[in-house]
């Protein structure tokens, strides 16, 4: 029998350029999705683009920079035909010039933070892995020194043996 996986683990299966079409088709997708939605659903009507900059951050944290950037543009292309007055798309008026200028400043602006937090997530990830290898063998060097090491926590005035030692008492 077949498990059923969760949407962001097979995402996160696919490799090279297959990963990098299924991002851009995401950003192209999910933006234009949330517009619509924001259309239709009530709760949502009195900020239209709330799910559409979601979608944004979503597309930047699974598949990066550039897709991110193609989600931002489509942000802007969904409100000028979905949620702008009068439905006049590419109405070429400044003010309408102006808003989708803005759409897509504030989608640029929240694809770096989005991609900012992915590179520190990983460079995280990274010192962790590295930090867990050096306390394995820390760990292990203790066992085969046969020695034991201590610490004094002064806020708690506590001894606290560390971790691998072998029993003293």
């Amino acid at each position: 029998m077949l498990k059923s996986q969760p949407a962001a683990e097979r995402f996160a299966r696919l490799t090279g350029l297959s990963k990098l079409v299924a991002s851009y088709a995401i950003a192209i997708i999910l933006p234009t999705l949330g517009a619509v939605l924001s259309l239709h659903t009530k709760p949502f009507q009195s900020t239209p683009l709330a799910l559409s900059f979601a979608s944004i951050a979503a597309v930047t944290l699974v598949g990066g920079l550039g897709p991110g950037v193609v989600a931002s543009i489509s942000t802007a292309i969904s409100y000028a035909y979905e949620i702008a007055p009068y439905n006049t798309p590419f109405s070429h008026g400044p003010r309408e010039i102006l808003h989708t200028a803005i759409i897509v400043l504030l989608g640029v602006v929240v694809t770096y933070l989005c991609e900012r937090q992915r590179i520190i997530s990983q460079r995280l990830r990274d010192a962790v892995a590295r930090l867990q290898v050096k306390t394995d063998a820390l760990i292990e060097a203790q066992q085969a020194s046969s020695s034991v090491a201590w610490t004094y926590d002064t806020n708690a005035r506590r001894i606290q043996w560390a971790e691998g030692g072998p029993p003293i008492f």
